[in-house]
């Protein structure tokens, strides 16, 4: 897990104003600096910055300090955006505990670095077209590009919007021109930006490509796409080499966690709370330089979990923009699962089967968001069980018979049981009966055999009351031994937080470490553990006997009390009246009333000190606002 020390230093160091800044226009305002929140559409400013640390919007109740701003506006987890803000500041991660990270040796600025020089090279390689001075191969070459582009129809506009480039079909230039810049040939090779053949000798990974930079945000380039230019291959070897071609995975880029286009796209995402995603760079590409500025792509792998934990941050909506054919559906069936309980409301729409995005973009122009807007939404779990339907042979479920469908049914049962929310899981349920043709109350029993009662939420939503008021958020900073804290001395709401993530050690932990408000304001000793936890079960290298191993040697460090909190929970696991996604849920419920109830104090306190009538009235109207905020809660 990462060290207290290097949190603490993160946070003393970095400026929020600084960050905030990058993506949303401030002005002071009486002892705050405001300005139009980020995370909601609004009109007149509601988002508010106090002393440099802190932030709060009126309008849609976010709040807390530089690392949850950069969890949500990132849509990261709680590690990850502690090692971004480290990598801005210069702060060396130090790591503590059971399971340190496997140092890689890696300097990521000196990747990003890199990757910055090469994304200058692609472009400038792009723009010797109309260079006099650039040797006569590169021109030719270029040339053809842009005649590729112009066919594309990707306009000047989109190129410069997305820093497309071109990479020569030279075997080392890039190589040659990194040297030049003195950049280290490990640090190339670790950036996967030129590699080794059998022979020995170090070559170019993208060549004779159309360059797609995928940029983390607008100042971090994490890797690259290429797609290949037919003219400038020879015939003998187009069909040999692969169309599109990505950066491996590199300690800055990991292909399952991040999206193409997302600095292009964050502020309309913002604004509309709406994503499209589309599987090719051109698609998104094409939407964009039409009007449609929501799009995102994966980078040549499906949709992962990573994926739609970074969505749920970035969105509440989600459209899965697919070819209408075969492959289309079963991708969008396919993705089903990964959605559940994620908190988004996600279908799918299918393009005419000759048809991708960005076709689909060139053929209708302005009026393409209008267009999409028309395309019929289908709910994901119907694509799901088409796709099972499929699989058992049939066209549709009206060929299917009752053996056949009891069986479909008896798959689909688990998955719609671990949907926490029941409204979300009645409405499932319907149309999952109405779309197998089967009776919906005889699927409901199915599902709803597994009880969902806890006997726990009323105790854990009366613990948001005056035990949990007291906690301040020094508290958090003040906790920076390494010695973790015995569960007698934790909080009322951690003690009930810990019993869920260890009963769900495979998903709560996780969700808890994405949850950028839950992550900042639990004590230190139940981040850590969670960090741990979740790294365990996130192990792929080991097996279930060396994980209990693992788990054991956890349980060792934290200490006699934490051992019997757990095994507290394995017993409270075989009640079926105890639901620990709902006491997940209170507690997250729990937590926002009390850091609200801070937030009011601050208010008051402010307004006593408050010098000009106009500011005590300012603050006053955002006490009421916040008052209105958390009786919603």
């Amino acid at each position: 897990m990462i060290a207290q020390r290097t949190i603490d230093e993160i946070l003393e160091r970095a400026s929020l104003y600084e960050i905030v800044a990058e993506g949303v226009s401030l002005k002071r305002q009486g002892t705050s600096v405001v300005g139009l929140c980020p995370f909601h559409a609004e009109k007149s400013p509601s988002f508010h910055l106090r002393d440099d640390r802190f932030y709060h919007c009126f309008g849609c109740g976010v709040s807390g300090n530089a690392i949850s701003f950069v969890m949500r506006a990132r849509g990261l987890g709680f590690p990850e955006a502690v090692e971004e803000l480290a990598g801005r500041l210069g702060i060396k991660v130090d790591y503590e505990g059971v399971r340190k990270p496997q140092g890689d040796g890696a300097d990521k600025n000196a990747l990003y670095a890199a990757n910055s020089m090469a994304a200058r090279f692609f472009s400038s390689c792009l723009e010797a077209g109309s260079s006099k001075n650039a040797p006569e191969s590169v021109r030719i070459a270029a040339g053809r590009v842009q005649a590729y582009l112009e066919e594309r129809r990707i306009s000047a506009e989109a190129q410069k919007a997305f820093n497309i480039g071109f990479a020569p079909p030279e075997r080392s230039a890039l190589h040659s021109f990194l040297k030049q810049k003195k950049i280290t040939e490990p640090i190339m090779l670790q950036a996967g930006l030129i590699r080794r053949s059998q022979r020995g000798d170090l070559y170019d990974t993208f060549r004779a490509r159309l360059i797609f930079p995928i940029a983390t945000d607008s100042k971090h380039i994490a890797g690259f796409g290429g797609r290949l230019i037919p003219s400038l291959v020879e015939e003998g070897t187009l069909t040999k080499a692969p169309k599109y071609l990505n950066s491996s995975d590199t300690p800055v880029y990991h292909k399952q966690a991040v999206f193409f286009g997302l600095p292009q796209a964050l502020a309309a995402i913002r604004e509309s709370r709406e994503v499209y995603l589309v599987e090719g760079y051109l698609d998104v590409v094409g939407l964009w330089q039409v009007g449609v500025r929501t799009a995102l792509a994966t980078c040549g792998t499906a949709v992962t979990t990573q994926h739609v934990r970074r969505l749920k941050h970035l969105t509440r909506k989600v459209t899965l923009l697919f070819d209408g054919d075969s492959a289309g559906r079963a991708a969008a069936g396919k993705s089903y699962p990964l959605f559940v309980n994620s908190g988004l409301d996600v279908c799918a729409a299918f393009l005419p089967s000759d048809q991708d995005p960005d076709t689909f973009a060139l053929a209708h122009g302005a009026e393409t968001s209008a267009k999409l807007s028309e395309l019929p939404r289908v709910p994901l779990i119907e694509c799901y069980i088409d796709l099972q339907v499929e699989k058992a042979g049939a066209s549709s479920a009206s060929e299917l018979g009752g053996a056949s469908k009891g069986r479909l049914c008896e798959e689909l049962v688990p998955i719609l049981r671990e949907v926490g929310n029941p409204i979300e899981q009645s409405e499932l349920i319907e149309r999952a009966s109405l779309k197998l043709s089967v009776d919906s109350t005889l699927l409901r029993e199915m599902v709803t055999a597994k009880s969902s009662a806890s006997t726990r939420s009323s105790s854990i939503r009366a613990s948001s009351g005056s035990e949990t008021q007291e906690r301040s958020s020094s508290e958090n900073r003040d906790d920076v031994v390494s010695a973790p804290s015995p569960i007698s001395e934790l909080p009322r709401l951690d003690r009930e937080l810990l019993f869920a993530l260890m009963a769900h050690k495979e998903d709560l932990p996780r969700e808890l470490l994405s949850d950028p408000d839950l992550s900042t304001q639990v004590n230190r000793s139940t981040l850590r553990f969670a960090e741990e936890l979740c790294a365990i079960m996130a192990e792929q290298s080991i097996g279930p006997d060396q994980k209990k191993e693992a788990l054991k040697d956890l349980l060792d460090l934290f200490g006699d009390s934490w051992r019997e909190h757990w095994k507290q929970a394995y017993a409270m696991s075989t009640d079926k009246e105890v639901d620990f996604s709902n006491i997940f849920v209170e507690c997250k419920r729990a937590y926002a009333k009390a850091s609200g109830n801070l937030q009011l104090k601050e208010l008051d306190r402010l307004a006593r000190a408050a010098t000009t009538d106009e500011e005590r009235m300012s603050l006053s109207q955002q006490s009421v606002t916040l008052k209105r905020h958390l009786t919603k809660l």
